[in-house]
């Protein structure tokens, strides 16, 4: 969302008679998402030449599926010239502070256009068991991994001089207890189905599904960090006859896509809809753009059955439910379902 909020923050300056620079980062990974292509495209009015923005990537080539390659196509030199940018040859190191010090004075000679350039990192730099490590995308070091990083940075820079700030250390991550059984669940009902086909928006692993990719390659679509297109793509499956079952957290698959859901719903075919994260997250999770509470009333309203198995003994038979009904369903694996029980309870 960057770039579309610089943008406002570019026309509302103007109007407010202010003039700044803007600078926004995007990842590799993150430029899958269709509104990176839609914030390029210059405005006719008013004033579309945003000259006043420039846009750094980040290519480290990691995002939470893996290594972005494995996923779709990286983004190629020329990407932000076609929408009329002007984009800096080549690509600079992004650990070296002498390169990237010098991109505000660089921007300052190139005020007719918007500018883009390309920084090359290591993810995890610095950090011999995190560099390279797509692993580390999506979490964070327990107190024994951060002292071993710690002691690896500290070494490199020399003698620094270290305050310890006391700190208190969170709960360990525990597993998502539905995700195991769902992931099982799914290959037992793929062996009795062979029409049904997985798509996942690169959550692999915190769906359950590397077995299924494993057991069932052909099956399995990787369609990254997109989820209008993956929900577009299923509709398509749909029409011809497979099953697809579609996976990304529940907060992203209800608000991001809900459009090509409504779409889907009304060619009257059937895709199964599986919502995970859903509910309330751990204090030390995600955080609130990965949250949703309203996922489950937001499917209903589109006129479909909504499964919540609250133990992983009833997951697969939601998941049977799913397969069995005449239309779309959505099945919402809830991040913590104990904390839904107790709120049965009174």
């Amino acid at each position: 969302m960057g770039i579309s909020k610089a943008k406002g923050m570019i026309f509302a300056n103007r109007l407010q008679g202010h003039h700044h620079r803007l600078f926004v980062i995007l990842g590799d990974g993150e430029m899958q998402e269709g509104q990176i292509a839609e914030a390029l495209s210059p405005h006719v009015q008013p004033s579309g030449w945003m000259s006043e923005l420039m846009v750094i990537v980040d290519q480290n080539y990691a995002q939470g599926n893996g290594l972005v390659w494995n996923t779709r196509i990286p983004p190629r030199p020329g990407t932000f010239d076609k929408y009329g940018w002007r984009e800096l040859a080549g690509t600079i190191d992004g650990h070296d502070f002498s390169g990237t010090n010098g991109l505000a004075q660089l921007h300052t000679h190139f005020l007719d256009l918007p500018t883009a350039i390309t920084c090359s990192t290591i993810k995890g730099k610095g950090v011999s068991f995190m560099e390279n490590n797509p692993a580390w995308h999506s979490r964070t070091p327990n107190q024994e991994e951060y002292e071993a990083a710690l002691g690896e940075l500290l070494d490199r820079l020399g003698r620094v001089d270290v305050w310890p700030v006391p700190h208190t250390w969170p709960a360990p991550m525990q597993p998502e207890p539905l995700i195991a059984a769902y992931g099982q669940a799914l290959l037992d009902a793929a062996e009795a189905h062979p029409q049904l086909v997985v798509l996942d928006a690169d959550l692999t692993k915190e769906h359950g599904l590397v077995a299924f990719k494993e057991r069932y390659p052909n099956r399995f679509f990787q369609c990254g960090i997109a989820e209008q297109d993956m929900v577009g793509i299923a509709s398509g499956m749909a029409l011809r006859g497979l099953l697809p079952v579609v996976h990304s957290h529940a907060a992203f698959l209800t608000r991001r896509a809900l459009d090509q859901v409504h779409n889907q719903t009304t060619e009257r075919t059937k895709v199964i809809y599986v919502g995970g994260s859903a509910g309330k997250l751990q204090p030390n999770g995600n955080g609130k753009s990965h949250e949703t509470l309203i996922d489950g009333t937001t499917m209903a309203l589109l006129g479909m059955p909504v499964y919540e198995p609250h133990a992983p003994e009833e997951v697969a038979h939601c998941l049977a439910r799913c397969i069995e009904g005449r239309g779309s369903s959505y099945l919402r694996l809830l991040k913590q379902p104990g904390l839904r029980e107790d709120r049965s309870a009174e």
